[in-house]
């Protein structure tokens, strides 16, 4: 899911506490030269007020 600035939220509310569960891995792709390129970090949390695991994708360079 992806948010706009017109898509406006209660955090608490709709995510509660969230906890850090880790790193789940990475995305990559094959560079010009053939070498794999880390295209973004994935992330797991848990969440109070949502079930399962909520996965967030950040840009590698971030």
């Amino acid at each position: 899911m992806k948010f706009t600035e017109k898509v406006k939220i209660d955090i608490a509310k709709t995510f509660g506490t969230l906890e850090f569960l880790g790193h789940d891995g990475e995305k990559t792709k094959t560079g010009e030269d053939n070498q794999s390129v880390v295209v973004n970090q994935r992330y797991g949390l848990s969440s109070s007020a949502q079930e399962g695991t909520i996965v967030i994708y950040l840009p590698a360079d971030k």
